[in-house]
């Protein structure tokens, strides 16, 4: 339930074991028919980048694996091809994370996310994400190695941002949305989700509305397009 309510993701199994790797959490994204991986961590001894890239790895080389886990717990049955595995990714989730953590994942296009959590009296936790501030790319770390693990995962995983929508835009909408998203950021606990279809505005984890971009026009909706 935690899962749904914080990260709008539905929970699969815990402590799934694939060769040498025991995943704390496997869950599953609707929204964009993928496959997350979270971790729960403590302390600081862990490199996020390694384990992050190596836990992708493995399930880009163990897909029927994952696709078998899902299907004996969950009331759905999932083939192979109803799974975007290029929008898979890991989910840490810690108390806090270092500088050097950070930094490492400091990236555009890193298919990770730090989370934090904060424990306050009467029950109350907080959850809070460790955003990226740079547009580099993580394959800058492989050096053009195309046998290393951050290449080969960055080959079958793309990391979607705001401009895969906005790119092919009429140059006379590009100010439309710009005007749209500065105005809905200035709600409160907002957030927006990026999928390969739209763009969703959420509050308090829940989606408001489906940004749909056309090359001539934005489309809104109050619920997904079938």
């Amino acid at each position: 339930m935690l899962l749904l309510v914080v990260f709008g993701i539905e929970f699969v199994s815990t402590e799934l074991t694939i060769g040498e790797f025991r995943l704390d959490s496997l869950a599953f994204d609707e929204q964009n028919n993928s496959f997350v991986i979270v971790e729960y961590k403590k302390g600081h001894s862990y490199s996020v980048v390694d384990q992050g890239y190596s836990y992708l790895s493995v399930m880009l080389n163990n897909k029927a694996e994952f696709i078998l886990e899902y299907n004996e717990r969950s009331e759905k049955q999932l083939k192979r091809t109803d799974v975007d595995w290029s929008s898979s990714k890991v989910v840490f989730v810690s108390p806090s994370f270092n500088t050097y953590q950070r930094n490492s994942v400091n990236f555009g296009d890193v298919p990770f996310e730090l989370w934090e959590i904060k424990r306050f009296d009467g029950g109350l936790v907080y959850f809070e994400q460790c955003k990226s501030s740079s547009t580099e790319s993580i394959e800058k770390l492989s050096k053009g190695d195309k046998s290393s693990v951050i290449s080969k995962v960055s080959s079958e995983i793309k990391f979607l941002s705001e401009e895969d929508h906005t790119g092919n835009l009429n140059d006379s909408i590009k100010p439309i949305w710009t005007t749209l998203r500065e105005k809905l950021e200035g709600y409160a606990d907002t957030s927006f989700f990026i999928t390969k279809g739209y763009i969703s505005w959420k509050r308090d984890n829940t989606a408001i509305c489906f940004i749909y971009f056309r090359k001539k026009y934005l489309s809104l909706r109050s619920r997904e397009e079938p």
